[in-house]
């Protein structure tokens, strides 16, 4: 190695000259061999380069069982895509924007015959919706906080489309209430609670009949950052101006205004579109044999810290890991002076 130069600067150096070239290549790689084995490699290879220059058989023998591996991983995957999407019927909640109205659309141009449930069905997305597919999809109105709308899903689909397979639901719809314990109130926990969570339930114990046969369900939830920025803001001046007055006092109007700007820089390297989630989607879709979960690179660039630590989360102390969460993700309020 010569002598003055650090070798961590060179590959960073090389990182940020090749970025917009490789970006969208990169990604899909990431997308195609598994994110765990992108981000474990790229450390390990950042880790060990000194001793592949110096030691060319380990280099060589490296790079062949990296082949072998890859050319698995090609057939492995070849070999999963099996599904017929004729008369298999998709379900998706919350498609009005973003995932499901993308993943509707998807699923239409595969073959797929799909229910795409909106919560205003007269909305933008719907109609759009309605325009632009084919007579395989279905746009219905669904609230998955109202049982009753559930049901007239669940009969649609009976009534509507005999002879056809549910093979997948995609629990989409969720909403996101941001702000502190002390700045939430608990009508907005319950709201969260009622859509994310008991919506999900309601919606697979009305279905898993019909689901039991083929596919359990998808979960799907979150949004592209970057779109969600103005919406972010308001969020957070409607938290601080409906806060106690303690509570105002106690974090101060500067806290609030470094949350939203903690999550404006979170957005700079956000993914630039829905491609990587509803590519993922897809493949869990089309997949005879999904897996349980699929971590998804949210990040535009090369090093996706997050999935990191994801990855490494099985193997870290506890409290390692929750301090290098905490110190890339957590603001911390001001001290109380009394």
């Amino acid at each position: 190695m010569v002598k003055g130069v650090c070798l961590l600067d060179v590959v960073t150096l090389l990182i940020r000259i090749t970025q917009p070239v490789w970006h969208r290549s990169t990604m899909e790689v990431k997308q195609f061999l598994g994110l765990q084995v992108f981000e474990f490699a790229y450390l390990m290879a950042l880790a060990f380069f000194p001793f592949f220059i110096a030691q060319r058989e380990v280099a060589i023998t490296i790079l062949m069982v990296a082949s072998v591996y890859v050319v698995f991983s090609v057939i492995k995957h070849a070999l999963s895509y099996k599904v017929d999407p004729a008369n298999k019927v998709v379900i998706i909640t919350g498609c009005d924007t973003g995932f499901g109205n993308s993943l509707a659309q998807r699923l239409d141009s595969l073959g797929f015959t799909v229910i795409a449930g909106c919560l205003d069905k007269s909305s933008d997305g719907a109609e759009q919706l309605k325009s632009s597919t084919s007579g395989r999809l279905h746009v219905i109105p669904l609230d998955v906080t109202d049982d009753t709308g559930i049901s007239n899903c669940l009969s649609f689909f009976e009534e509507e489309l005999p002879g056809k397979d549910l093979w997948a639901l995609v629990n989409n719809a969720g909403i996101i209430v941001r702000g502190d314990v002390e700045f939430t109130s608990v009508k907005s926990y319950q709201k969260v609670a009622d859509v994310n969570l008991f919506g999900t339930i309601r919606m697979t114990k009305a279905f898993l009949p019909h689901l039991r046969k083929h596919k359990v369900t998808l979960q799907n939830q979150g949004g592209e950052l970057d779109s969600q920025l103005p919406g972010i803001q308001k969020a957070f001046a409607a938290l601080w101006a409906e806060a106690p007055e303690t509570v105002r006092q106690a974090y101060g109007k500067g806290y609030i205004d470094s949350q939203y700007k903690a999550v404006a820089e979170q957005s700079k390297t956000s993914a630039s579109s829905l491609a990587p989630v509803i590519d993922i989607l897809e493949l869990a879709i089309m997949q005879v044999n999904a897996k349980p979960r699929y971590l998804i690179s949210g990040s535009n660039q090369i090093f996706d810290y997050l999935n990191v630590l994801l990855w490494w989360k099985p193997w870290l102390p506890e409290r390692i890991f929750d301090k290098l969460v905490e110190n890339s993700y957590c603001q911390r309020a001001p001290a109380v002076s009394n």
